[in-house]
Order: C-alpha cells, then sequence, then structure tokens
C-alpha cells in the first residue's frame, strides 16, 4: 500500500505542469516567485483560455510530456522570443505580450496626437499580442532568463550570456537545454522555427541560434531554423575580456594585456559562422539605444548583414527613449494583428513577411556577406500609428 501510494503521489508530481492566467484569473494571478528559474513559457491557442494562459518548463517547474496541442502544434511554425535585460526584476515570470506593458514599465504614454481618432486602434493597444500569432497558427514561446538579467548593470548580465552562471552552463546553455527539452517532448516537426530577440536578448537570440546550428542535441531542428529577429538590439561598447582575443597568438603581460575584441564584432564574425548564410536575419532599430556612443555599439558592420529597418515611434514624445525602446517589442509582435492587410508598404520587412521574400531581400552564401536592401520608415503623419499598419519606407542598397 506504502509503494502504491508513492508511485501515484510520483505520478502527481510528475503530471503537476505549471499553468498560469495572470491577467485573466480570478482574482488576478501573481506570476513571480524567486530563485534561479530559468526555462520557457509557451502560450494557449486554446479559446476556452484566457489569451494570457501559459504553460511553464523550466528548471524549477518542468513541465511533463506528451505535450498537448493547445500548447504547441507539433506541425505548426514556431516563434521563440527572449527578453532583454531587466534590473529589478529577476523574481518576476510575467511576459510583455501587450502593448499596454509598455507604458507600466517606463510611465511614458502615446502622445496626445498618437493614432488620432484611435485609427487604426487606441494608443497603446490592449490585445494580447501572442494571440494574434496563434491566431494565424503559430506556436509562441517565451524565454525566460529573468534571474540572470537583473542586474544593476547591463554589461554584468550581458558577460552572463558568455560566462559559466550554473556549474559549467552559461545562460545561453540553460535556456537552450529547456527549449530542446520541450521541443522533444511535444514532437515538434514545423517547417519554420523564428527566433526573436529585444535589445540585450538580441545576444540571446544570436547565441542560441548558433548552438542551435552546431550541436548534435538540436540535429533535427537546426534546418528548420530558417529566420532571427533582432529588436532594437544592443551591444555594449568596447572590447570584452570574456570574448575572444583580437590577436589570437597574443599572451598576456600584467603590464601589457592582450586586445580582445567587441561584442558586435564576436556576434559579426563567430556567431554568424555558426548561424550560416541560409538563415536570415530581419533587425529593427527604435530608439538611440543602440546607436548612441555613450549607450551602445551602433554595429554599422553587423548591420549590414541584416535586414536593416529604421523605426520612427513618435507615438511617443522625442524624450521618451526607453518608451521606444521597449516599443520594439510590441512592434514586432503586434503587426501580425494586420494579417489580412497584406505587406507593408514599400515592401519593407516585417514580422508578416514570409521568410522566402525576406531572404531575397539578403541573397547571399556568405555568411560575412552584406544583404541587399536596407529601409528607414517616412516621417510623416502614419509615424503616429502603429507602423505595422499605414507606414511608408524608403528602401535603400546596402
Amino acid at each position: 500500500m506504502t509503494m502504491l501510494l508513492s508511485a501515484l503521489v510520483t505520478v502527481g508530481l510528475t503530471n503537476a505542469n505549471t499553468i498560469k492566467c495572470p491577467d485573466s484569473a480570478t482574482p488576478p494571478d501573481s506570476v513571480t516567485w524567486s530563485g534561479a528559474d530559468v526555462g520557457l513559457s509557451v502560450f494557449s491557442s486554446s479559446s476556452s483560455r484566457g489569451a494570457d494562459c501559459f504553460l511553464r518548463h523550466s528548471t524549477d517547474y518542468p513541465a511533463s510530456g506528451p505535450i498537448d496541442s493547445e500548447w504547441i502544434d507539433p506541425s505548426a511554425n514556431t516563434l521563440v522570443f527572449s527578453h532583454g535585460w531587466s534590473p529589478g526584476m529577476g523574481d518576476d515570470h510575467a511576459m510583455d505580450d501587450q502593448w499596454s506593458d509598455n507604458e507600466s514599465f517606463t510611465g511614458d504614454g502615446c502622445v496626445s496626437s498618437a493614432n488620432p481618432g484611435n485609427n487604426p486602434e487606441a494608443c497603446e493597444p490592449t490585445d494580447y499580442d501572442p494571440s494574434f500569432w496563434t491566431a494565424q497558427g503559430w506556436n509562441v514561446i517565451y524565454l525566460d532568463w529573468r534571474y540572470y538579467a537583473d542586474t544593476l548593470d547591463v554589461v554584468d548580465a550581458e558577460e552572463r550570456i558568455y560566462q559559466n552562471v550554473q556549474g559549467s552552463n552559461n545562460v545561453v546553455d540553460l535556456l537552450f537545454d529547456k527549449l530542446i527539452e520541450f521541443l522533444d517532448m511535444s514532437g515538434w516537426n514545423g517547417d519554420e522555427l523564428r527566433i526573436a530577440g529585444h535589445s540585450l536578448g538580441s545576444q540571446i537570440a544570436l547565441n542560441l541560434a548558433a548552438k542551435i546550428k552546431t550541436s548534435s542535441a538540436s540535429s533535427a531542428y537546426k534546418n528548420k531554423l530558417t529566420r532571427i529577429a533582432l529588436l532594437d538590439h544592443f551591444f555594449s561598447n568596447w572590447a570584452k575580456d570574456f570574448l575572444p582575443q583580437s590577436d589570437p597568438s597574443c599572451s598576456d603581460w600584467w603590464w601589457w594585456p592582450c586586445d580582445h575584441i567587441w561584442v558586435s564584432e564576436y556576434a559579426l564574425d563567430y556567431l554568424l559562422k555558426d548561424i550560416g548564410a541560409d538563415t536570415v536575419i530581419e533587425s529593427y532599430r527604435t530608439s538611440p539605444v543602440s546607436s548612441t556612443v555613450f549607450v551602445g555599439d551602433s554595429a554599422d558592420e553587423f548591420n549590414k548583414r541584416t535586414v536593416f529597418a529604421e523605426l520612427k515611434p513618435w507615438f511617443y514624445n522625442s524624450l521618451a527613449l526607453d518608451a521606444k525602446h521597449r516599443a520594439a517589442i510590441p512592434m514586432y509582435l503586434h503587426c501580425m494583428k494586420w494579417w489580412a492587410y497584406g505587406p507593408l508598404n514599400n515592401n519593407a520587412p516585417s514580422c508578416r513577411m514570409s521568410t522566402e521574400v525576406l531572404k531575397a531581400k539578403c541573397p547571399t552564401n556568405n555568411w560575412r556577406g552584406n544583404c541587399d536592401k536596407r529601409y528607414e520608415q517616412i516621417g510623416d503623419s502614419a509615424a503616429y500609428t502603429t507602423q505595422d499598419f499605414d507606414d511608408n519606407f524608403n528602401e535603400y542598397n546596402v
């Protein structure tokens, strides 16, 4: 009898998947807990649940297989998204799944002239952005490494992407393990695996993609990874001693240390080599965070290897730089709302542009080669609405 009860308890624990519905629950459900919990959250596609409901799979809250199709359709395209630097949010495991989340972080709401007459919608929209993707048959997975992204200095969080944080694992290793476990449990075999990253999370996206392309543990998925989206990417300035030396033959002397490379140089010369030319990279800049010498590296040479678009979120005032930076998340995810409208004007890149069309803008067989086109949003009255609806763009040769 004791053995039977023990077995039942074990089964109960094994099947005790963690499901959270933070906003639609009554009362609202808190998504905070302490500890070094790293992993992912997967949005439900079921209309019987709230649009905010997700299944957790992480180091502290592992899910058990098989995974129901409510959470992941094994044959559907899959978006994997990573947040960035998260000071003061180490215990917060909620996702930025609404445009209006932006204001709660920054305190900067839209300007009075934004989306005039609520056309096409109020600013900021209150939709759950992942629901637009699941409505189009996508799986949506949010990566969560906030415990390690919670630092006073962004460079400290950046270093944890490359340096070990748990035994011989860095942050990317931990996220990779949980993502591959989840894809394996679900038997995923869709056509496209797309990885997106915001700000510092862009480095997560690039490092994770490189690991998927080169690890034997992910061999079933490496050819599925065909697209990466960088949302107001952040690379810190200056050389980093946790990255390779500029001259591999150099030997450190206490009075004359060897030079090391910049993070954007590592992304260009190491990560892109592993990722390969068959994976297209779209990149969107929404703020000066990634282009000001006092804040981040503009990474001009790296940007040439991406289909790059300069966006103008004028629905925030000119000084609301934090809001413009964070807006890169909903500006990408929200564009799926207007799926029926087709491509953006002037053939500009967006989340709903097909990967095949996007690749045609970067027809290189060399991982170090440049893309052909870059884009800049025109600053007119349309810049006061969400850029995914009615804005116009200039197209330039790289």
